[in-house]
């Protein structure tokens, strides 16, 4: 897959992307409601033998305008990318978004953007999709443009799933937030259709855990959503090799660290020295609460017991 920073890396003497089947959208997680307008965005293109084309934005539009309130990330750039190619997408075009971008006109974007630079065959979204200013354009008027500009636009039926209450709710990246934020990780995995994974490096730690047994690594996961507060089972990429892990997320109340943190005790002999190691960590499954124990024996019991359990979830991979 082709991709390009920015929509001024693109050479418009080269026709390469003219023609293109084109979806627009942050598509942070890439989760299977996104991976369907990926994957018919391809297949409107193979129909016209043009480029299946995908322009997503680092960081968000909502990060740009309102930076306080911007929500975390579930995927960070170079994987979103990843898992946008595995779609079979041809090229991306990644745009970072500036105050000028933003300000333009729903109009004016889709004559400057998905006609001048593409000179789209199609445009594939949901129906709620939004754009320009305000995010004003909808669906709606990027179907009245559709004549004057010759595009065809392709709506693509959001996907739904059921929430305990047993009411369908569309999948969405908030809906995903959410379900981290709750620990419902066996939902959050499905609506992905992967194993959520933290990327980052090893960072040093207070090497407690070493003295208890049960040495980890501290995984520095730089504004990516945190699922909530728990012990979970994973795995672990490092050195190019995934090794089961026991992974602790939040507090530790019984040593007394009350900041959050990633911590995975890796199911591994002799592993080495890991620090500044990159490290991408699927969370597979949750196994309890973070618990605040009488003493650290209590502890380091229950830990042995956590590792057990990772061993016997982890023979079902």
């Amino acid at each position: 897959m082709r991709q390009y920073i920015g929509l001024e890396q693109l050479n418009h003497d080269d026709d390469d992307l003219r023609g293109a089947a084109l979806t627009i959208g942050n598509f942070d997680g890439v989760h299977l409601g996104h991976q369907r307008i990926l994957e018919q965005t391809v297949q409107a293109a193979r129909r016209t033998a043009g480029p299946a084309v995908a322009i997503t934005f680092d960081p968000s539009p909502a990060a740009v305008l309102h930076p306080d309130q911007a929500a975390g990330r579930l995927t960070p750039l170079n994987e979103r990318l990843r898992l946008i190619a595995r779609c079979g997408i041809d090229a991306t075009v990644v745009v970072r978004p500036d105050p000028t971008f933003l300000s333009m006109a729903p109009e004016v974007f889709v004559e400057r953007v998905i006609h001048e630079q593409f000179h789209a065959a199609h445009v594939v979204e949901g129906p709620d999709w939004r754009f320009g200013k305000a995010r004003a354009g909808d669906i709606a008027l990027l179907a009245r443009l559709s004549p004057r500009y010759d595009y065809k636009v392709v709506l693509v039926r959001p996907l739904h799933t059921k929430l305990d209450d047993g009411k369908p709710v569309p999948l969405s990246s908030t809906l995903i937030r959410w379900l981290l934020a709750a620990g419902r990780l066996d939902d959050v995995n499905r609506l992905l259709g992967r194993p959520y994974t933290l990327f980052g490096p090893v960072a040093k730690g207070s090497a407690i855990g070493t003295k208890m047994g049960f040495p980890t690594i501290n995984v520095q996961s730089v504004d990516l959503v945190l699922p909530a507060d728990g012990i979970y089972a994973g795995r672990c990429k490092i050195k190019g090799s995934w090794l089961t892990a026991a992974v602790h997320v939040g507090p530790a109340p019984t040593i007394g660290r009350q900041s959050r943190a990633v911590e995975a005790h890796l199911l591994a002999d002799n592993v080495g020295d890991l620090y500044g190691q990159p490290v991408a960590l699927e969370i597979k499954a949750r196994l309890r609460d973070v618990v605040q124990f009488p003493g650290v024996d209590d502890l380091v019991a229950q830990m042995r017991r956590d590792v057990q359990q990772v061993k016997e979830i982890a023979k079902t991979w």
